[in-house]
């Protein structure tokens, strides 16, 4: 695996099926190849954008290997994680934390 996820608790995610969620995360922790998987993530730097989009076949790189990946979101296909992100920020914005995901999404970084 080139990549350690870490998984938002209340993971965005498209699928209602609770089985095809389960077997795609482990599909991702496998690493097996899956290239219609977008995985969106916060970003390296706090300074950087909102979210990270990757498709999950960039994250089987050996660049990525041993870094750590705070997902927050999963979607099938380019078009619906651009969407999926789009709505994550809108509800973001709507709830007063302004642009700031960490706070929104009650993240604690590990120092």
């Amino acid at each position: 695996m080139a990549v350690h996820y870490i998984w938002y608790d209340n993971l965005y995610f498209h699928e209602d099926n609770a089985r095809k969620r389960a077997r795609l995360l482990r599909r991702l922790e496998k690493g097996t190849p899956a290239p219609d998987i977008y995985v969106l993530a916060l970003p390296e730097s706090k300074e950087r954008n909102i979210l990270d989009i990757y498709n999950s076949l960039e994250l089987m790189q050996p660049h990525y290997k041993g870094r750590d990946k705070y997902v927050v979101g999963i979607a099938r296909g380019r078009e619906e994680a651009i969407e999926l992100a789009a709505s994550i920020v809108e509800e973001m914005y709507a709830s007063g934390k302004g642009f700031d995901i960490r706070s929104f999404l009650n993240f604690r970084e590990k120092d």
